[in-house]
């Protein structure tokens, strides 16, 4: 598994709700609804998901406003996740949470 901040390989993580904030492009018309597809892109970008990181990025994002830079980039961990909230898990059970979300989506559960 790898980290989503700064992509190291790691072998125990924190499954955390994470984003990486992106800014809304600058665009020649401006978007007049939410359903411009710039605006459903950016929305859809800077939803909090579930991901993991490794143990050096959770400690720089664990701090008061959950927001740090790693790699040039912003990322920001939701208020469930921070003050030492994230749980721990080990490859076996990132593997079993990565088969039961792929039951989820109705692909069998077959992913390693």
């Amino acid at each position: 598994m790898n980290c989503f901040c700064c992509n190291r390989e790691i072998g125990v993580a924190r499954k955390a709700k994470i984003r990486r904030l992106t800014v809304l492009p600058k665009l020649r018309e401006p978007i007049t609804t939410k359903d411009h597809p710039a605006a459903v892109m950016h929305a859809e970008q800077n939803t909090y998901r579930w991901g993991t990181v490794c143990p050096g990025c959770y400690l720089k994002l664990d701090n008061e406003v959950g927001m740090a830079i790693i790699g040039g980039e912003t990322f920001t961990i939701a208020g469930a996740s921070r003050f030492d909230r994230a749980r721990c898990i080990t490859i076996e059970q990132f593997h079993r949470w990565q088969r039961r979300e792929a039951k989820k989506l109705g692909l069998g559960g077959e992913m390693a």
